[in-house]
């Protein structure tokens, strides 16, 4: 009699679990929401989101497609883009230097790990600007990329949540 009941329960089981299948759709994913800043060069977007980099190709704007996306350690807060890098702020993790010169396949080339969370970052010339939020402003060499160099640091008691360089 239990053998007989749990077999029919499991039946029921997987005749719902059909049925409900058919009906499903793709809505979302809780992983790749609430983009935290965006970047648009030429034809792409660049969008930094808590948990990493996505990016769309923009060139028809009614129908934006996936072109690729990587995941990244910390949590995404700013991006600038320069030549062929993507220069993201992630809360936790520091500074991470993406090369994008290949949209679809983004790849992690380097980082810096700031001393607790980059919220903001700003690329001009060959530096790098990184607002941290408990230990100020970093400025750090990226000449190469995969090895970037700290040059020096202001403020180490102020809070930095945003930076733009503009000139000098």
């Amino acid at each position: 009699r239990i053998i007989a009941g749990l077999t029919g329960f499991f039946i029921v089981l997987v005749v719902i679990n059909k049925i409900n299948a058919q009906s499903l759709e793709y809505a979302g994913s809780a992983l790749w929401s609430g983009a935290r800043d965006v970047e648009i060069v030429e034809n792409y977007a660049y969008c930094v989101f808590p948990n990493g980099l996505m990016i769309l190709d923009i060139s028809n704007p009614a129908s934006p497609s996936l072109v690729g996306r990587l995941y990244l350690q910390g949590e995404g807060h700013d991006i600038d883009i320069s030549g062929s890098y993507a220069y993201i702020a992630e809360w936790g993790a520091g500074l991470q230097i993406v090369n994008i010169s290949d949209p679809a396949n983004p790849v992690l080339v380097g980082n810096y790990g700031v001393p607790l969370y980059a919220n903001g970052v700003s690329v001009q010339g060959g530096y790098v600007y990184v607002a941290d939020s408990f230990s100020g402003l970093h400025i750090i060499n990226i000449s190469d990329p995969a090895n970037p160099v700290l040059e020096g640091r202001f403020g180490a008691s102020m809070q930095g949540f945003d930076i733009f360089v503009s000139g000098n």
